[in-house]
């Protein structure tokens, strides 16, 4: 496999320093590491103006179970007038999360999206400890090489 960039996303701004302090078990595999920066990078795969597909898994598992969290193979793509993240789960592939704000028609290599926002179906995939539409950390595209 061929990587062109990495997804990185901490999750929510203080999700895996939480899962630090908690001693959860955390499972990356097929590319997916976690960076001295604070995120999960996942490595970009293939990349096209309406989709960004990478590989990779992260999985956390804490409170007994209660907590048991898995994103998958995280796709960016793009829906009319929007873009979404979604990620494999045992429902397929769907969209988690809008990524709002303006962005551009054609993404640049290196584009942070800001505003990211829980999808009801997203927020179900957090055991229910956020709701729809609740506000997760930016998501940042990046190149290769990484600076």
């Amino acid at each position: 496999m061929t990587i062109e960039g990495y997804i990185e996303w901490a999750i929510r701004d203080t999700f895996l320093t939480y899962l630090d302090a908690v001693h959860a078990s955390i499972e990356l595999s097929s590319g997916a590491e976690r960076s001295e920066r604070g995120t999960v990078d996942f490595p970009v795969s293939h990349r096209s103006a309406d989709r960004i597909e990478a590989s990779g898994s992260f999985r956390a598992t804490a409170h007994g179970g209660a907590l048991d969290l898995e994103i998958t193979e995280p796709v960016i793509l793009r829906q009319a007038s929007h873009w979404v993240l979604g990620w494999t789960g045992s429902d397929g592939c769907q969209p988690r999360a809008r990524l709002l704000g303006i962005t551009p028609a054609a993404l640049p290599e290196d584009y942070t999206f800001e505003d990211v926002a829980l999808t009801s179906d997203g927020a179900s995939q957090f055991g229910g400890n956020y709701r729809p539409w609740s506000r997760m950390a930016p998501i940042r595209l990046t190149p290769l090489p990484r600076g």
